[in-house]
């Protein structure tokens, strides 16, 4: 380290002792050691401080010697100042007299240098400075200078050019406002080398306006304005050291405007005229009328179209705003791209409308962001699209413009060019939307840039040719339609990742703000021009009309919009909807209704304000339903304000609609099922779910057909899901009225009036039992008082359906049992809840349950008749023999809660002909049947009161004790014939039913059963006798002995169960839980066997039956 820091000390004072050097190729060694002494101070931190602390003295050796004649010491010294001014840890060490010093030199250099390595080192150590703005700024004269001498390259060399390019660009990073404001000088000598037959040349200048376009564009005025001195000033002559300037008609005024070119007031009288007239000569517009121009036209004369059309955007854009002020130059220069867009070559045409692009930054000229942004803003926020700005545009001659620039993009865009044409031409079309600022929401563009290029792309449709340029303006409208917002914040600059801002290829950003209510019309097209391509389409479609819906919204949740605006747009919606139900399949169609449903608010869709007039064809079956038989007594969706619905009544008889006639995708299908499952759930979740429900009931009547079932199994599993997890369907304490009654009654019955209302029985109903029961089993838990009162609407529809069923010819029961079989386990799960609620009054034996049963007694009725029903079902489909089972084992447990003999006795009444059908049928019977023949038996004995077998009783069960007393089935006979002995055995007279008396004599006869009870000292020696006037027989057992002594009757002994019949017709018996007597209900029976005990017995059936 030591050695090298010697080193440097060494070199130091040889560099700087002009006296100690007495040989150049000493001090080109010494700049030789320096410079690898530079190179390895980049590995070596002391060493480069070391440099640094002498940058003073070797930088003083380095200015004196760039100018030196011998190239090689020349060289060395710029390539050692190169490193020291370009690296920080050094350059940012340097004084400000240093840097003055290097950079008078470095200018120095330039312009007097003749050896071209010189020169190109020279405008290097100027591009690779790192001095800070401020040193610079002193300076940016005599580098520009030194920078346009390199530019002109007097030595031919391209790398010296390449440099200069560089040095440019540097400048512009650290001082870019003193860059743009003398760009007439160092700007011209780049452009004019894009017509150079040299492509390294023209390409190099090319890339370097690439990266200086945002300090030239637009151009300042110097650059592109033509000096109208120059003109002026034809000669300029020099005599004897005085200046004499031959004018013609040149004033005094001509001068002051030259003098206006912001040049120096430093400079002699010499140099000002001097740079007065180069910069009149390289103002743009002069240079393009007098070389370019016709240069232009020799490089496509040449063949050279897309070099041309490189540079005649570039010329283009440098003219910039002027270019309205040259309009015959202008002119001129346009018909170059006439020719180019017309080639067959796509290259030549993608370059063409590059270039084309140059023509946007010329002629769109729009008022400062900032007010134009807060006018868009104000007339959005007011649903006006009238801007205040609306005079601009044909102030500023803005319209012709615009309609100049889309005359050559929409014939391309139209034409059959290749994909690449095609994509080229959106991107300058994206590129013109992007200058328009926040303009591209005015009406007028909308309807000249917007407009047309929309619809050119979208009436084609989504081909394999068109489909890049599909997507690309899918994309666009797609952002318009989305954006809701307005940031008057955001500038012109605005990045790429907006979330409203459309991206080509380029990543142009668009400038959209939120549209009014007007402007959905547009999109509404558009969505239907989708529609006409079909399938290929429809996504497009969907997406679109998702996003203006939102936009929809937007504009729906001001205040200020008007009533009718908001009538308005969703009558738009619907009749568009309407339409797109006539092109699309069903299931594509049903999306639509979900958007339109899920992104407007329900304050919006459900308001009882915005009512729509419903298409009579989406009612013209009801009518004719309210007539049938079975829902008479029913009004099913009665119209109380004509066909004036809500928005989302609308939507759904829509959806429904869809679903019940698709003829592709049938509403069993799984994707149609879990979109109308969604569907119903949302609806339920987000509106009133009266509203939806009563809807989708009268949407099922409006359509009485099978597939409806399925739609039925549907909305049932959604209304169970929903009460299941909101409680506040209806409450019970707030005293529901009579329409939810008869709405869930509706729904319920729908299945059964289906089959009612249908002449072909061959439907399968398997999957409508478990969702109908659980609906109803939700229904009870969740409101019982609610279920109680479906029962009552229910029953006429279930009395209606048995008589339709009995009528269904017997070929086609085989086909229609499982609506018997849902029927049965429909009125067995209303049978289980009614026993379920009458729990707390088991449990309560103080409690009456009469009031209970009267509840039951028409649910009991309906079961009996299915039982009958189902009776003869089983003759000929034993199937159904499930479903019978379960009823009977629903009743059994019905009757073992019986307590009272009101409830026994009536429900007997009931059921006894329907389960003599049952019982009486060997090849039918089954184990429940027996149950609850055996549980009635057992139930009867144990009532309270107590049950008075007598007569009237016996004639009641004769024909069920007929069968089943002597039943071939001991599990039925011998329960029977115990029960008898127990009841009818001990009494001590009975008029016995004719039916009964042959099985009772044959039993009796058997010593199976017990009649009468008396002793007897003959027994066998009975007689039957006829007592005619009764119409009954009377088995009269007669004691010889007695009868022939004529003795007077021996008192008989009482049992114990006529003791407490006794006690309980004297009111002197307890209940069961012993608390008291009992309640008096049968009349005075006496145990003799007069006349006067029949009276009496015959009184009570006439009170009680």
């Amino acid at each position: 380290m030591g050695d090298v820091t010697n080193q440097l000390d060494e070199l130091k004072t040889l560099l700087s002792s002009c006296a100690g050097i007495n040989s150049k190729s000493d001090r080109s060694s010494a700049y030789s050691t320096l410079l690898q002494l530079e190179e390895h101070s980049t590995t070596d931190p002391s060493l480069l401080k070391s440099l640094a602390d002498s940058s003073n003295v070797l930088l003083s050796s380095m200015a004196n010697d760039i100018s030196d004649d011998d190239e090689e010491i020349a060289a060395q010294a710029l390539k050692c100042m190169g490193f020291m001014i370009y690296h920080p840890s050094i350059a940012t060490g340097i004084s400000g007299d240093d840097v003055d010093m290097v950079l008078s030199s470095l200018q120095k250099v330039i312009l007097a240098t003749r050896i071209k390595s010189v020169c190109n080192l020279g405008v290097w150590c100027v591009s690779v400075q790192q001095f800070s703005a401020t040193f610079l700024n002193a300076h940016i004269d005599s580098l520009v200078r030194a920078i346009v001498h390199a530019l002109d390259n007097p030595s031919g060399s391209l790398s010296t050019t390449f440099e200069a390019m560089q040095a440019v660009m540097k400048l512009v990073t650290q001082l870019p406002e003193k860059m743009r404001e003398t760009s007439n000088l160092w700007a011209p000598p780049i452009y004019r080398r894009l017509i150079s037959t040299d492509k390294r040349e023209k390409d190099m200048s090319e890339r370097c306006l690439l990266k200086l376009k945002s300090t030239i564009c637009p151009p300042p005025k110097a650059l592109s304005k033509r000096l109208e001195i120059s003109e002026s000033v034809r000669v300029a002559k020099f005599d004897s050291g005085r200046l004499s300037l031959g004018l013609g008609s040149c004033s005094d005024a001509a001068f002051t405007k030259v003098g206006h070119i912001g040049l120096r007031e430093h400079i002699t009288v010499f140099g000002f005229i001097n740079e007065c007239i180069i910069s009149s000569e390289q103002a743009v517009i002069l240079d393009v009328k007098r070389k370019l121009l016709s240069a232009l036209e020799r490089l496509l004369n040449q063949g050279m179209k897309i070099q041309a059309m490189q540079a005649w955007g570039w010329f283009t854009r440098l003219i910039g705003p002027y270019a309205m002020k040259n309009r015959h130059l202008i002119n001129q220069l346009l018909k170059i791209p006439e020719q180019t867009f017309l080639d067959s070559d796509p290259q030549v045409k993608i370059a063409s409308q590059i270039a084309w692009e140059a023509l946007v930054d010329a002629l769109i000229i729009l008022p400062s962001q900032e007010s134009m942004t807060k006018a868009v803003a104000q007339n959005c926020s007011k649903q006006e699209q009238t801007y205040k700005d609306n005079g601009v545009f044909e102030d500023n001659g803005l319209t012709k413009s615009i309609k100049l620039i889309m005359t050559p993009l929409i014939g391309i865009i139209s034409s059959k060019c290749d994909l690449s044409v095609h994509l080229s031409c959106l991107n300058t079309w994206n590129y013109l939307l992007y200058k328009l600022d926040t303009s591209v929401n005015h009406p007028s563009v909308i309807k000249t840039v917007l407009e047309p290029m929309l619809e050119v792309v979208f009436r084609v449709g989504p081909n394999s040719r068109n489909i890049w340029s599909w997507n690309f303006c899918l994309d666009l409208i797609d952002s318009y339609a989305l954006a809701t917002r307005i940031d008057e914040n955001r500038g012109s600059d605005d990045e790429p990742g907006d979330q409203h801002l459309a991206k080509s290829p380029k990543h142009y950003p668009i400038k959209w703000m939120p549209w009014n209510l007007g402007q959905f019309d547009f999109f509404v097209n558009v969505v239907h021009i989708f529609i006409g391509h079909g399938e290929v389409a429809y996504d497009a479609a969907l997406k679109l009309f998702r996003s203006s819906v939102k936009g929809v919204q937007s504009n729906l949740s001001s205040s200020s919009v008007p009533f009718s605006d908001v009538i308005s747009c969703i009558n738009t919606i619907i009749m568009c909807l309407e339409k797109i139900s006539e092109s699309v399949i069903s299931q594509t169609f049903l999306q639509f209704i979900e958007i339109a449903t899920g992104e407007l608010e329900p304050s919006i869709l459900g308001s009882p304000l915005y009512k729509l007039t419903l298409d009579t064809k989406y009612t013209e079956n009801l009518n004719q339903v309210n007539q049938l038989k079975h829902t008479k007594t029913m009004a099913i969706c009665s119209e109380e304000d004509g066909n004036m619905v809500s928005p989302v009544v609308y939507l759904i008889v829509l959806y429904f609609h869809t679903v019940v006639n698709s003829t592709s995708d049938a509403p069993g299908d799984g994707t149609v099922a879990r979109k109308l499952s969604g569907y119903v759930g949302l609806l339920l979740m987000s509106y009133d779910p009266y509203d939806i429900f009563h809807t989708f009931t009268c949407s099922l009547y409006n359509y009485l057909t099978t597939n409806c079932l399925d739609c039925w199994i549907i909305i049932a599993n959604c209304l169970k899901d929903y009460v299941d997890g909101n409680k506040d369907l209806v409450s019970c304490k707030s005293e529901p009225d009579d329409s939810w009654y008869l709405l869930i009654s509706h729904f319920l019955a729908y299945p059964f009036v289906v089959f009612s209302s249908l002449s072909q029985k061959k439907l399968d109903v398997v999957q409508i039992i478990e969702p109908w029961k659980s609906l109803y089993v939700c229904i009870h838990q969740g409101y019982g008082c609610l279920s109680s009162q479906c029962c009552k609407n229910l029953f006429p529809v279930f009395d209606r359906f048995l008589e339709d069923y009995s009528e269904v010819d017997p070929a086609e029961k085989t086909q229609s049992y499982d609506f018997l079989s849902l029927f049965g386990d429909a009125i067995t799960c209303i049978l289980e809840h009614i026993l379920k609620s009458s729990e707390p009054c088991q449990r309560n034996k103080d409690v009456d349950d009469g009031k209970r049963f009267s509840r039951a007694k028409t649910s009991l009725q309906c079961a009996a008749r299915f039982l009958s029903v189902s009776y003869a079902e089983a003759k000929i489909n034993q199937k159904i023999l499930d479903t019978t089972s379960r009823a009977f084992s629903t009743l059994v447990c019905f009757v073992e809660s019986f307590h009272f003999d009101e409830d026994i006795i009536p429900f007997f009444e009931i059921i006894s002909i329907p389960l003599l059908q049952w019982i009486s049928d060997l090849e039918l019977q089954h184990e429940n049947t027996i149950k609850l023949w055996i549980t009635i038996l057992n139930r009867s004995q144990i009532s309270r009161p107590l049950i008075n077998f007598n007569s009237t009783f016996l004639k009641l069960q004769a024909i069920l004790l007929e069968s089943a007393l002597d039943h071939p089935n001991s599990s039925i006979s011998d329960p029977t014939i115990a029960f008898w002995n127990s009841t009818y055995g001990e009494q001590m007279k009975l008029d016995y039913p004719q039916n009964l008396l042959p099985v009772l004599d044959k039993l009796f006869r058997n010593s199976k059963i017990k009649l009468c009870k008396r002793s007897y000292s003959r027994p066998d020696a009975a007689k039957i006798t006829t007592t005619l006037n009764r119409c009954v027989k009377r088995v009269e057992l007669v004691d010889d002995h007695a009868k022939g002594s004529g003795s007077k009757r021996k008192k008989m002994e009482l049992t114990e169960r006529q003791k407490e019949v006794r006690r309980a017709q004297q009111g002197r018996s307890k209940d069961c839980e012993g608390r008291g007597p009992g309640v008096r209900t049968y009349t005075s029976v006496d145990f003799s066997q007069g006349n006067e005990t029949e009276s009496q017995e015959e009184t009570y059936v006439e009170k009680r039956w």
